[in-house]
Formats: structure tokens, C-alpha cells, sequence
């Protein structure tokens, strides 16, 4: 993505395959979508250039891991599945009592006992535009996509509606298909596509616009110095 200053306009570089392409443009038009219904601002993780450019609401970020035992069985000991699932904080203060609170519930729902969802190949997305939810989830199935939009929202005592959960089913793909690229005379196997396996929650992280750090909120596996809640 190319830097933006002021009035112009922001651009886009994909590279991939046709159908990776098709697959990436699907997701960036869905977030384009609702940021122009909601009167141009944008819902991502920040990052410094976004924070420049683009007004950024506070959101949570739920960090999901492979265990180590599955991704040995899996075949992938160094470099185990993770998956990131971000939902907006609907506050404008954020007072040390508020941050405990919100780590509180977001212990109770995901660290005790440690919450879990199957990944998979199926793309699901969830925008509720009048309560600022959107969520973009690849998950074994429906119910895994229900699952974990459901206890993300109950952080905030909210009830989802199903009506708006979207499923985008992309034709003639094979997700199991191996790809290769050839580095000097080695042949070497890419990372597949939409991998499947069992993430763990392993901790949550509070993005404010502006720090330059995340606020750690709760860690269930020891990783990070003074979280809120210690899992």
C-alpha cells in the first residue's frame, strides 16, 4: 500500500495467482464497503501509517495459536497456526478501571477455560454496520464462525444478527493443492493456502490510536510483562 497524503488517492498493489487476487479484492471491497457507509472511516488494525492518514476506532484483538502437540502432528512444529480476530471497543475513555474491567470480561470469555475454534478454508464475514461490528473469520464451518463472532461480541454484552453473517464461497479452488518456487537450485514448498487446525487463545491486546505499543490484556500463556489479567 502506498503512502496517502492529504485529498489523494489511496492505492493498492496485490500479487498472487488470479484466484489470490480475486480472494484479496474480495475482502479489501467488503472493507471498503462499509467504511464508505460509515461516513468514510476505516476498521483494520492500526499501524503507523494508518494512524497518520485514516481515523482508527479502539478495538481488541484476540490472538489465537496451534497448540504445540497439534502442530507437531500437523507437520508444522516452527511455525504453528495463529489467527488475530479484532472487535471494535465501542468508548472514547479509556480509564485504568475501564481497561481492568474490559480484561476481566475478556478472561472470562476466552482464558477460563481457554477458548477454542477450528480454522479452515470457508471465508465468512459478519457486518453489523449500526453496532460498528465487522468480522472476517476462515473457519472449518458455519458453527465456527458462529462461535467465535458470538463470544467476541458477548464482551460487550451483545447478541449477533445472523442475518447479516455472510458466507463467500470461492469456486474451482483447491486448498489442499501444494505450490512450489524454485530458490537457485532448491525447490521450495510455499505456506498452503487457508491451512486447517485447532487455535487456542493465548492472549488480548488493546490497539489505541496513537501508542505506539499495545496494551496488554490479558495473557494466558506468560509472554508479556504486566498484563491486566494473568490467565
Amino acid at each position: 500500500m502506498t503512502e496517502q497524503n492529504e485529498n489523494e488517492t489511496l492505492r493498492f498493489t496485490l500479487a498472487g495467482t488470479p484466484e489470490e487476487i480475486k480472494s484479496q479484492l474480495t475482502s479489501l471491497m467488503a472493507q471498503y464497503q462499509m467504511s464508505q457507509e460509515t461516513g468514510g472511516n476505516f476498521y483494520a488494525i492500526p499501524c503507523e501509517s494508518f494512524h497518520q492518514t485514516v481515523r482508527i476506532y479502539p478495538q481488541i484483538a484476540l490472538v489465537f495459536r496451534e497448540e504445540k502437540a497439534d502442530a507437531q502432528k500437523n507437520n508444522r512444529p516452527r511455525h504453528p497456526l495463529r489467527s488475530v480476530v479484532t472487535i471494535r471497543v465501542m468508548a472514547d475513555i479509556f480509564s485504568d478501571t475501564f481497561i481492568k474491567e474490559l480484561a476481566q470480561k475478556v478472561a472470562s470469555k476466552f482464558a477460563k477455560p481457554p477458548f477454542f475454534f477450528y480454522r479452515g478454508e470457508q471465508f465468512w464475514s459478519y457486518a453489523d454496520r449500526s453496532r460498528g461490528y465487522f468480522f472476517q473469520v476462515y473457519v472449518q464451518d458455519e458453527a465456527n464462525a458462529k462461535k467465535i463472532i458470538e463470544q467476541a461480541m458477548d464482551i460487550q454484552v451483545d447478541s449477533p444478527d445472523w442475518d447479516v453473517l455472510k458466507y463467500h464461497q470461492q469456486k474451482y479452488k483447491n486448498w489442499n493443492n501444494k505450490e512450489y518456487f524454485t530458490l537457485g537450485t532448491e525447490r521450495i514448498r510455499k505456506p498452503r493456502l487457508r491451512p486447517k487446525g485447532k487455535v487456542v487463545f493465548t492472549h488480548a491486546e488493546l490497539k489505541l490510536p496513537g501508542l505506539t505499543e499495545d496494551v496488554i490484556l490479558v495473557d494466558r500463556m506468560g509472554q508479556y510483562p504486566n498484563p491486566y489479567v494473568i490467565a
